[in-house]
């Protein structure tokens, strides 16, 4: 996706759907909710958001942002929305550092060697066939 030319209105309407596939998978996350006054189990929209910034890159944190916001305002509707809006806010900050973390963590795997961690950056995974033809993958990490 780095190849691509990202124009102001392509920006716009991948975050827009950003934020609308997080509001759509809210409302079907909230349905898997064992009481009504509780928040659901899984909520699937984090899981969305982190394949969202891997395949699209980080360009997509305004529509998570968004995303977060609207399904939380959609949630405490009932309440002031004095009480209700700051959260919101904090809910889609901290959403956000989620996705945005957990895409750089995947993309940075830590490994171990002579007895210290340290950070690799993963370019890509190189497939070889051998001659007997039994697949062999490797995955190539750059030091």
């Amino acid at each position: 996706m780095k190849g691509l030319r990202w124009g102001p209105f392509k920006w716009l309407l991948l975050n827009f759907i950003i934020a609308s596939v997080y509001v759509g998978t809210g409302h079907l996350s909230d349905t898997l909710s064992i009481l009504s006054s509780q928040a659901s189990p899984v909520w699937a929209p984090s899981g969305i958001m982190v394949a969202a910034v891997l395949i699209f890159g980080y360009k997509v944190f305004p529509g998570i942002f968004v995303g977060t916001v609207a399904i939380n305002v959609w949630y405490f509707h009932r309440h002031n929305p004095k009480s209700y809006f700051p959260a919101s806010v904090c809910f889609g900050l901290f959403s956000l550092v989620e996705s945005m973390s957990c895409a750089w963590l995947l993309k940075h795997p830590l490994c171990y060697k002579n007895g210290s961690f340290y950070w690799q950056v993963c370019k890509l995974f190189v497939f070889s066939v051998p001659q007997n033809l039994n697949l062999d993958v490797k995955p190539y990490f750059e030091s």
